[in-house]
Parts: structure tokens; C-alpha cells; sequence
């Protein structure tokens, strides 16, 4: 074995390395630990025994355009690896084709990727929820500047995202709603509590508009307040509801007590 070998032998990252007819000939101990064949069972073992067709496809024109020079494909791959016992592992490769004695190897480290591909699938999943969200939402930094609307918030309020971005909540304030009340949502969730309630606030054509919001701090890993993540429903149409109900009950009451 060679010192290269033994290099990649000892390395802690998976290598997987074939030569120019796509035969396996390099297959260290740590890729044996990512996809659970041994090494003497899948040296040469064609390829395609862990790895899809196309990507054999791709190394082979590889190896093949090396000599010519002529671009090849991109080095770095992402594709599914066939396990010994028959999972598939969503892995990321970086190949690079070595020329040993006038032979030509195509040799790639292997690293899994597939818990990363799958947060990032939930991340995207999240995201569209928070952008399609019927309610309005709202992030802000720990001085409370606003960092993130989404788009019900610009259809309710009136604010373009770039002209909220960078400003306080406070451009919706309408004089409606009770100092004490902006005190007591400050001192809640500084203190790192949810704050629940409502709002009389103001969009920017003037308008006021009732809303129920839900104000509640973010974290990092120290558990550090960061920001704060508002999510709000615009609720004007049950108040205006109540209000209705509010003045036929006072208007029947006030009725009965006529008749008295």
C-alpha cells in the first residue's frame, strides 16, 4: 500500500475512487462506515453497485474528457448511495481524477448530506407557510426594528415590505390603544414571556383597523433574546360584529326599562 493509500485509508472522510473502466478500487474504512459494505466485498464491484446510472455516466465522461482537456463536469455531485442494507443515503461528492502510471483514477470524497437536505426541505416548508400565513407576521431585532413582514401584513397595513423594513411597529400606532398597555407587551417579553392582545392601529392610508396579536421573544442557543416574532389577525370585522350586537342589546335594554 502505497502512502497515498494509507493516507486515505486512515482519513476520516468516506473516499470512493475507480478507475477508467468505472470498476471500484479504493473504498477506505470510513466510506465502509457511511454505506456498511466492506471494503474487500465492494472493490471491484462496478460503480454503479452503489451509485446511480447516471452518475456513472458522468464520472465515465469524465475519465474520458480528462486527456482532451475539454471541461468536464462539475466535480462537486449530490446523489442517492445504495447501502448494504438497502437504504438509500443522500450524499455530496468532491471528485477529483488523479493519473497513476498513465492510468486514470476518479476519486471522490463522500460526506452525508441527507439530514441537511431534510431541514432544509422543513425550513422551505416553514417558509411558505409564514409567506402564505392568513395572519400577519412580524420580526423584529432586539430593538425592536422591524426585520421581516410577510405579505399579509403588507396587503393589511398598506406598508410595502422595503418600507417597513428597518422601521419600529410603532408607524401603526393610532393614539388608540392605552400607553400602559405598549408598557406591560415591553415588559413581557423582555422579561422572555409571550404577551397576548389587542391593537387599535393605523395603516398607512389612515384607516384604523382592530387586530389580536401574539408577541413572543426569539432565542438563540444561550438562550439569549434576539429579536421578537409578532403574529397578528386582523379582526375588525368581529369587532365591528360585537359593536352591532353591543348596540342592540343597549337599545333593547333601553327599551325595556321604557316600558317599566
Amino acid at each position: 500500500m502505497s502512502t497515498d493509500d494509507r493516507f486515505i485509508d486512515a482519513s476520516p472522510e468516506a473516499f470512493v475512487g475507480v478507475d477508467a473502466t468505472l470498476v471500484i478500487r479504493i473504498f477506505n474504512r470510513a466510506a465502509e462506515q457511511l454505506l456498511g459494505y466492506a471494503a474487500a466485498d465492494i472493490i471491484g464491484q462496478p460503480l454503479t453497485r452503489i451509485a446511480p446510472d447516471w452518475l456513472a455516466a458522468t464520472v465515465d465522461a469524465a475519465l474520458r474528457s480528462y486527456p482532451t482537456g475539454a471541461p468536464a463536469a462539475d466535480p462537486r455531485q449530490e446523489w442517492p448511495a445504495r447501502c448494504h442494507d438497502g437504504r438509500e443515503l443522500l450524499v455530496e461528492s468532491i471528485a477529483t481524477i488523479l493519473r497513476d502510471d498513465d492510468r486514470l483514477q476518479y476519486i471522490a470524497s463522500l460526506r452525508d448530506v441527507s439530514a441537511q437536505r431534510q431541514l432544509q426541505a422543513q425550513l422551505r416548508q416553514l417558509w411558505r407557510a409564514v409567506e402564505q400565513s392568513p395572519n400577519s407576521i412580524v420580526v423584529t431585532d432586539r430593538e425592536g426594528r422591524i426585520q421581516y413582514v410577510n405579505p399579509r401584513f403588507v396587503q393589511i397595513t398598506g406598508y410595502t415590505t422595503q418600507e417597513a423594513i428597518g422601521q419600529n411597529p410603532r408607524i401603526l400606532k393610532s393614539g388608540e390603544t392605552p400607553p400602559e398597555e405598549y408598557q406591560r407587551l415591553w415588559q413581557t417579553i423582555t422579561s422572555g414571556q409571550e404577551w397576548r392582545g389587542e391593537f387599535h392601529n393605523r395603516k398607512k392610508s389612515g384607516e384604523l383597523y382592530w387586530e389580536w396579536a401574539s408577541i413572543s421573544p426569539l432565542f438563540n442557543s444561550r438562550r439569549e433574546i434576539i429579536g421578537y416574532l409578532a403574529i397578528k389577525e386582523d379582526i375588525t370585522a368581529r369587532k365591528a360584529v360585537e359593536a352591532a350586537l353591543k348596540e342592540e342589546r343597549d337599545l333593547f335594554a333601553a327599551l325595556v326599562n321604557t316600558t317599566d
